[in-house]
């Protein structure tokens, strides 16, 4: 499985592989929905600045700025 995250302002997406310290990181977390599980704990892997998605509320608080597609255009 792979994910595309922000990484920087050189590059706008990257795609992270997902391996078995990923998964059961997103499988003992708290965050309610396993995708964005997936996607978080992969992002905080390669210390990403941002994800950028639709649903924001689903990503717990943490060093990774998580924000819109509209609030990153702007």
């Amino acid at each position: 499985m792979k994910t595309h995250v922000c990484l920087d302002s050189d590059v706008i997406i990257d795609i992270i592989s997902v391996d078995e310290k990923i998964i059961d990181l997103a499988l003992n977390s708290s965050v309610k929905d396993f995708e964005d599980s997936v996607q978080f704990f992969a992002a905080k892997s390669k210390k990403v600045k941002y994800i950028i998605t639709q649903n924001k509320k689903d990503y717990p608080s943490s060093e990774i700025i998580v924000i819109s597609p509209k609030e990153f255009l702007n």
